[in-house]
């Protein structure tokens, strides 16, 4: 038969140094380790920050610009212009909106007529607004007093209304 052979094996487990130590050992020593590496971190942190700054100066030196300020704030003005008081603007004046006058309503009446003289299938309320050169809404006043004299006759629905000369 033949020999064996020992072989040494770390044993695992616990560390040699906390084996013995109890709960509020442990989280005090957990604790001086936090506040050290916190310590070192914040000792980079400011390093850092130092070189930042110097490599703005320089940047700002060679540029011509106005040096970065800290985080959050806002670059300083080089030239500020003075203000004076402001005026307060006075109140608007609400105004009535301008009713047609019967003249007005009697031009654009002729208006549409004579544009449908031509048109014996109709034209729409878009057309008929582009034939007599006003927008729509302004020909509503004027359809309605000649659609009651029937000099009109519309066909269609509403959105498809075509407006015909009457008989």
């Amino acid at each position: 038969m033949a020999k064996r052979r020992k072989t040494t094996r770390k044993k695992r487990g616990r560390r040699p140094g906390l084996a013995g130590m109890s709960v509020a050992q442990l989280e005090a020593a957990i604790a001086r380790r936090k506040a050290a590496e916190a310590k070192k971190l914040k000792a980079k942190r400011a390093k850092l920050v130092r070189a930042i700054a110097s490599l703005d100066k320089e940047i700002s030196a060679l540029t011509g610009a106005a040096p970065r300020r800290g985080p959050g704030r806002p670059r300083r003005k080089v030239v500020r212009k003075k203000r004076g008081r402001r005026k307060k603007k006075a109140p608007r004046k609400r105004t009535k909106r301008m009713r047609s006058t019967a003249g007005q309503i009697a031009r654009v009446q002729n208006a549409v007529l004579k544009a449908l003289k031509s048109k014996s299938k109709g034209l729409l309320k878009v057309e008929l607004a582009k034939a007599v050169r006003t927008r729509p809404q302004t020909l509503n006043t004027a359809l309605k007093h000649l659609l009651a004299a029937k000099k009109l006759i519309t066909k269609g629905v509403t959105r498809n209304m075509r407006y015909v000369l009457g008989k």
